[in-house]
């Protein structure tokens, strides 16, 4: 399992390329300190449901953690 910080992977200009690669190394995958997303973090939250996508098509377990939670 792969822990990674939500700005590391959404916060930056990552696509579905790298998300695959990322899930080709790590069958699973925490996400910690994913903040609320709405239309000021509309790059990042888009990032999000790529990552996810990829997620699902690799068959990745993802655990998600809530900024301040």
């Amino acid at each position: 399992m792969a822990v990674v910080h939500f700005e590391d992977v959404c916060g930056r200009a990552l696509g579905a390329v790298d998300y695959a690669g990322l899930f080709e190394r790590a069958e699973a995958l925490a996400i910690r300190e994913i903040p609320r997303l709405g239309r000021e973090r509309l790059d990042s939250a888009r990032r999000f449901v790529t990552l996810v996508d990829e997620a699902y098509e690799a068959g990745a377990v993802l655990v998600l953690e809530p900024a301040g939670g």
